[in-house]
This record gives C-alpha cells, sequence and structure tokens, in this order.
C-alpha cells in the first residue's frame, strides 16, 4: 500500500529554514506548520491533503481533504 503511495508523492526535506518559519508562525499546530512551510520551500506543490482542514487555516497553498482530492484527480468516465 506505501509503495502506491510512493509513486504518487515526493519526499521533502525539511531545514532549519522551515523549522524556524514554522516557530514563529500563526500555525496552531507545529506538526502541520512544518510540512506547510516545508511544501511552500519545495514549490510546485498544488495542494495540502489532510483530514483536518482546520488546522490550516493560515496555509498559503491550497488545502483539500482526502475526498476533495480524489474527485478532482479522478480519471473522467465516459
Amino acid at each position: 500500500m506505501f509503495g502506491k503511495l510512493k509513486l504518487l508523492v515526493r519526499v521533502s526535506a525539511v531545514s532549519e529554514s522551515e523549522i524556524q518559519s514554522a516557530l514563529s508562525s500563526s500555525f496552531r499546530d507545529f506538526e502541520d506548520a512544518i510540512q506547510h512551510f516545508t511544501a511552500k520551500a519545495e514549490g510546485g506543490v498544488s495542494a495540502i491533503v489532510t483530514r483536518n482542514k482546520a488546522d490550516y487555516c493560515a496555509s498559503e497553498i491550497p488545502v483539500l481533504s482526502p475526498e476533495e482530492f480524489l474527485t478532482k484527480h479522478e480519471p473522467a468516465t465516459e
């Protein structure tokens, strides 16, 4: 299962810069802040997918639930 997931995602490195940004941010959850600032530093991230969208109200990147992501990325059926 995780092997299939790895085909769809890219693992990003976390640096001191992302940690510092997370620490000084308005995010309520530190780990969510790290994910946000790492995605932002990576560039080209079209969305953060999470079951807890409320924790990402400060996100500068669109935030989708898993259901919203799948709906947007399902192949068209004819």
